[in-house]
């Protein structure tokens, strides 16, 4: 098990890797106190790669198994797996979004100018969670070579638009850097899995649309209540109006409730 998922941990190594450099090139360019409100952003990031990667762990060895067996399952699986994070991602993406100000106030109220910042590197996030099965697909169909190449044309243009934005804007230009590659690496992954299987890409672009439209139904309740009541009971409403949204739009059913927790309990 630790050798499958050594390659789905090493993504969430090599994002730090890269956030790291963001922070050292943020203290060469621009002073350390935008490294410490560019921290805010990171370690928040950081810490919510452990779903998409507890997720993967149980899906890797499908991948390899279906890419030698089974194409046509192995396309299932990875679309499923691509809406069951975007699933995920969205609503934490858009919603932290809305609530990034009243979030600050609340834990760093001192750090409240970096909310922007944050805003934008919480964008990256849908990026960063559907990255993981693209990466994963690549190395589990001996596309090592593949996927290694494009972390070092995203490392790379990210040390570029580091030297380039932060000189002008600091921690957003930071957090615009991360954005911008990881939707480069994104653009890079699937240009290699276009060509390696099948994929329903309509589907996955209605399953999208179906998301994004739940999602900013929920931004849009915490955008309206985030004045009016506290912060967590913002959350825990909102996250309520999302559970109906996709349920209601067709985004999702009890059967993929009981597969997606049916793969977290393998991991």
């Amino acid at each position: 098990v630790v050798s499958l998922s050594f390659p789905l941990a090493l993504n969430a190594v090599l994002q730090r890797l890269y956030t790291y450099l963001d922070s050292v090139l943020l203290s060469t360019l621009a002073g350390d106190k935008y490294v410490g409100l560019y921290q805010i952003s990171f370690k928040t990031i950081f810490a919510l790669q452990f779903l998409p990667l507890a997720f993967m762990a149980s899906l890797y060895p499908a991948f390899s198994l279906y890419y030698k067996e089974n194409r046509a399952q192995l396309s299932i699986s990875f679309e499923r797996a691509i809406n069951y994070l975007l699933i995920i991602s969205i609503p934490i993406s858009l919603g932290t979004f809305a609530l990034a100000d009243k979030i600050f106030l609340i834990f760093k109220p001192e750090y409240l100018e970096g909310a922007w910042s944050f805003r934008i590197i919480m964008l990256s996030l849908v990026f960063i969670f559907i990255n993981y099965p693209i990466g994963a697909l690549l190395n589990a169909c001996d596309r090592q070579k593949t996927n290694s190449i494009n972390m070092a044309i995203v490392l790379v243009a990210s040390v570029a638009l580091n030297i380039y934005l932060i000189p002008q804007y600091q921690t957003l230009g930071a957090s615009i850097t991360v954005l911008v590659t990881n939707v480069l690496m994104f653009v890079l992954g699937t240009i290699t899995i276009w060509k390696m299987i099948a994929i329903r890409k309509m589907k996955i672009l209605l399953m999208f649309v179906r998301v994004v439209t739940a999602g900013m139904i929920m931004a849009l309740a915490v955008f309206v209540m985030k004045e009016k009541i506290g912060v967590f009971i913002n959350i825990a409403i909102s996250a309520i109006i999302y559970v109906a949204a996709i349920f209601v739009l067709g985004a999702f059913s009890k059967n993929d409730l009981q597969s997606v927790m049916k793969s977290f309990k393998k991991t």
